[in-house]
């Protein structure tokens, strides 16, 4: 007898009595120590001492080899071997309870019942101080119980046995079941109802929850290579294999079509029970292609080889050929050929509930016959090379359809296409996009590829798109790769036909793990490196690798935390959530990681936590944790910051010391500077002054210049009649002015906007008004084009004697009014130099336009716009230099004509700060065409005023407006 405390091994043996040596079984003594079944009887061993602790009387039995010691919960020694079994009391008192040779299992369960094996051939159940006996048929060397109650035995020759104390059933799992051990010493049922099982020389095996049935050429089937599945009304699955057809009936026994029975070859692609209970075989690589068994009697249609057969609702046969299409036939009669294309294999036909025939193609992915023809090309062209093998229908008449290594589709037949409403894939959490059979059965979508069985809620996915899945995969007992479309059997459990026979699933028996797993940290790294802690001061607990609390330096700072949720039924689908504490606000998000990486943790104190779940999502309540003290460098410790607190302390006592003594030097010297410079500033001040005043009074007086040849009141009066002059300059010169003049008994007017403003501007406008003069009065001219060609000669000939280049001259618009004494018409001549001139009119204007004429009728309040357009060029020197032109226009009575320049329409204002601009200026011109005159200035000055805001004025403002 040895044991191990993690680091050596201590030997407890009596060389003076080697049978006493033999050590067969051990117990807990709940007192402390260990009891030991030896070859005498038991000994205990306690405090590092072994010593006899019940010596079997000889006289009960010669052999008094212990092979199993037991407690039950009354505190009762069950004491098992060659000699019987016997209870022992607390107070050593020896009870037989069987002579039976009685192996090491035994067995407590919830009732209080004990059960033990034997090595004749029973179980025994010792219950009110009476022994019931159940045969097995076999020794037993081992009893386990597991949740539900039901007892697993290791048996001598027949391998696990499951044995229900209620039912009376007993079931044995062998090689069939993946176990492959016939002869087995010992069984446990761990936490999760996985069954361990310890064989005789060929290791451990385990046996995991039966969710699925295993049909093959050892138990019925005549081929494992399975193709289609059938139920006939009698309950028997019929099965196409590549040997044949195997037909296993309710009651355990099962028969076989071979060539013997009148197949020509025995590779049977499907299979179909129809409305009269008859069988119909599909035949792959042969000229007969179909045969039909009514119960008796097996009848051959030659119609070629083939892979698929349905029946209609209309009762008629339809048959998918290899290279043929669909046939449509009648017991051998043949009706309709459905084929689109040269050569054409049907590898599935289906009817959905609107009675449309559905194909799956090789080639083309999908076919609909409908009213007794075959329509193809109802899928998008990319989908057109897709295979289709899988189909079902939902019962809100969706039907699902697979397309080649794209997925499955749920799609409808509408309007002679076929319409994909959406997609699954993988990235939606489909296994494998190699599809073998789709099929619908209460609310879920079922599919088979060769990596297993998927089942998707369509419940839910109908609800809210909540893609829940459940996928049942090799670790979950399904064997082989699945072949083609499964089979919902009458008693709820599904077939699935594969390339290892026949898989049968049982949801019943896919029950919930409600045991969470349980969550161990298995060992903590630094920097991705093992460490032996022990060199680094701690001490360790037996078996331990690492200590409860570890304290590390600040450049430690990088764990990874190695971690085991240990679920011996499915360890792949655990899940983790981890908290370091003091370092992460909350719990991760539930991961399959088992290594927790943190890098860069900063000095603290810390407790990493970490729980796991089953795939059933039950959570460990006790979490794995281990306590991580991480410590500062020195400039982070509080004693150096309260030193380092007190150095800058006196530091900055000192510098304010220093640095007020020296503020006051500095002011000192300041104040004398300030009074120099004082003086200075006051002297520069006045002569700033006195010449500021100087300048003031040359430009006032240039303003009263200005004004003197700008024409009164009094003139604008006489000469326009009904008028108003909206002067406004920017300065207190400017460069715009109006113009008024006399000639022959006509009228001429203008407003011109010289270049610049203030003093520049007001001098050139002296030129232009010169040279404006200058044109009637020397050169006796009255057409307004003419004026402003010579006024243009007059301008560039005046600045031309400079010898700096002056491009300088004015924007401007110019009329001439003549009044007919016998018709009282009115004729207004325009030119314009880049401004236009606008004419309100009452009542919507018909007249020609033109180019330079345009109209704009304003319905709102019944005036029309008539805009006469400039020449696009300055009274001045201008590259593209050409000829004024002149308009001719007639005014009638109450017309509203306005000259004017660009400040107004170019100042900046209003609530988003931007320019006017001329529609604006064209909607405060309107709002008041019913004013007088008078008014009309008043209100656009206002609005002026009102736009600017408290923005500065841009530009000089000349508007005139004349009333007829």
């Amino acid at each position: 007898m040895s044991s191990f405390d993690g680091e050596k091994f201590t030997n407890y043996s009596d060389e003076s009595n080697p049978r006493q040596n033999q050590s067969w079984c051990l117990e807990n003594h709940p007192d402390g120590g260990i009891l030991v079944g030896t070859s005498t009887g038991i000994d205990l061993i306690k405090n590092g001492k072994r010593e006899t602790f019940f010596v079997l009387d000889t006289n009960v039995n010669e052999n008094a080899m212990v092979r199993a010691l037991n407690y039950d919960s009354k505190g009762t020694l069950w004491i098992g071997g060659q000699h019987g079994l016997h209870t022992l009391s607390p107070e050593k008192k020896l009870t037989k309870i069987t002579d039976a040779y009685v192996a090491i299992g035994w067995a407590e369960d919830a009732d209080g019942r004990i059960w033990f094996g034997s090595w004749s051939n029973f179980i025994g159940c010792f219950y009110n101080d009476s022994l019931y006996r159940y045969d097995v048929g076999t020794p037993v060397n081992d009893i386990d119980i597991d949740s539900d109650g039901n007892l697993w035995m290791a048996t001598w020759e027949f391998g696990l046995a499951k044995f229900n104390p209620v039912s009376g059933q007993i079931l044995y799992y062998g090689s069939t079941e993946g176990l492959g051990i016939s002869t087995l010493w010992t069984v446990l049922a761990d936490h999760e109802d996985n069954i361990w099982a310890g064989s005789y020389g060929t290791g451990i095996g385990i046996l995991r929850d039966q969710k699925f049935a295993h049909i093959s050429e050892y138990n019925g089937l005549i081929n494992p290579l399975v193709n289609a599945l059938v139920q006939d009304s009698s309950g028997n699955i019929w099965a196409a294999t590549e040997g044949g057809v195997t037909c296993l009936k309710t009651d355990g026994t099962s028969f076989h079509f071979t060539q013997a029975d009148g197949l020509e070859n025995t590779r049977v692609r499907d299979i179909l029970v129809d409305y009269n209970g008859h069988i119909w075989f599909v035949l792959y690589g042969g000229g007969t292609g179909i045969l039909e068994y009514d119960g008796t009697t097996v009848y051959s249609y030659p119609i070629g080889s083939g892979f698929s057969i349905m029946q209609a609702s209309d009762s008629s046969f339809y048959y998918g050929s290899d290279g043929g299409g669909a046939i449509q036939f009648d017991h051998g009669l043949k009706l309709r050929n459905y084929s689109t294309s040269e050569w054409e294999r049907n590898y599935v036909l289906f009817e959905d509930s609107k009675k449309n025939i559905w194909q799956g193609k090789e080639r083309y992915g999908w076919a609909v016959i409908e009213n007794f023809a075959a329509r193809s090309n109802l899928l998008p062209p990319y989908y057109y090379t897709r295979a289709g093998s899988a189909i079902c229908e939902d019962d809100k008449g969706y039907v699902w359809i697979n397309l080649a290594n794209q997925g499955i589709y749920r799609t409808t037949y509408e309007s002679g296409k076929i319409v994909l409403h959406d997609s699954i894939r993988i990235a939606d959490g489909l296994s494998s996009t190699e599809i073998r059979g789709l099929g619908y059965n209460n609310h879920f979508l079922w599919i088979t590829s060769p990596l297993g069985l998927s089942r998707l809620n369509l419940e839910k996915y109908y609800a809210n798109r909540d893609l829940e899945w459940k996928h049942y995969f090799a670790k979950d007992g399904f064997k082989g790769e699945a072949t083609a479309q499964m089979l919902f059997m009458s008693d709820g459990r599904i077939a699935i036909p594969s390339t290892k026979g026949i898989l049968i699933l049982d949801e019943s028996k896919d029950r919930e793990i409600k045991t969470p797993p349980i969550t161990v940290l298995e060992n903590v790294l630094l920097f991705h490196q093992e460490v032996d802690w022990k060199t680094k001061g701690y001490e360790l607990k037996s078996g331990q690798h690492f200590p409860d609390k570890i304290e590390l330096n600040y450049t430690e700072n990088h764990l990874t935390f190695i971690v085991n949720g240990i679920s011996f039924n499915n360890h792949d689908n655990v899940t983790y959530l981890y908290i370091l504490e003091g370092f992460d606000k909350e719990w991760s998000a539930p991961t399959s990681h088992d290594e927790i990486v943190y890098t860069n943790i900063p000095p603290g104190e810390y407790t990493f936590r970490i729980k796991s779940a089953n795939k059933d999502g039950y959570w460990d309540e006790s979490p794995a944790e281990i306590s991580v003290l991480i410590t500062p460098p020195f400039w982070q410790t509080w004693w150096f910051r309260i030193s380092a607190i007190l150095i800058l302390l006196t530091a900055l006592y000192l510098f304010m010391r220093w640095r007020n003594s020296k503020l006051i030097r500095d002011k000192k010297n300041l104040e004398e500077k300030v009074k120099i410079r004082t003086v200075q500033l006051d002297n520069a001040f006045q002569e700033i002054r006195q010449k500021n005043e100087e300048i003031t009074d040359s430009i006032s007086y240039a303003k009263r210049i200005q004004k003197a040849i700008l024409p009164p009141s009094r003139i604008a009066k006489k000469l326009l009649g009904d008028n108003f002059i909206f002067y406004r300059p920017k300065d207190i010169v400017a460069g715009d002015f109006y113009w008024l003049n006399e000639k022959n008994n006509m009228t001429l007017c203008a407003v011109a906007d010289c270049t610049g403003h203030g003093v520049p501007g007001a001098m050139v406008s002296v030129v232009c008004n010169s040279a404006l003069n200058r044109a009637i009065r020397e050169f006796e001219l009255t057409n307004p084009a003419d004026i402003l060609n010579k006024v243009r000669e007059l301008v560039i000939e005046t600045f031309a004697q400079s010898e700096e280049e002056v491009k300088d001259g004015m924007d401007i618009t110019l009329i001439s009014l003549q009044k007919n004494t016998i018709s009282n018409e009115i004729e207004l001549n325009y030119a314009g130099a880049n401004n236009p001139l606008w004419i309100f009119r009452k009542g919507k204007t018909e007249i020609p336009v033109t180019d330079k004429i345009t109209t704009d009728y304003f319905e709102n309040n019944d005036w029309t716009l008539i805009e006469l357009k400039p020449d696009k060029q300055p009274v001045g020197k201008f590259i593209n230099e050409k000829p004024f032109s002149n308009i001719n226009f007639k005014i009638q009575k109450d017309d509203l004509v306005y000259l004017f320049s660009d400040g107004f329409a170019d100042q900046f204002g209003g609530e988003k700060g931007k320019k006017m601009k001329n529609t604006n200026f064209k909607t405060i011109l309107m709002q008041n065409l019913n004013l007088e005159m008078d008014s009309q200035m008043k209100e656009i000055e206002k609005e002026f005023i009102k736009w600017r805001g408290d923005f500065e004025q841009l530009d000089d403002v000349c508007v005139v407006g004349v009333k007829f």
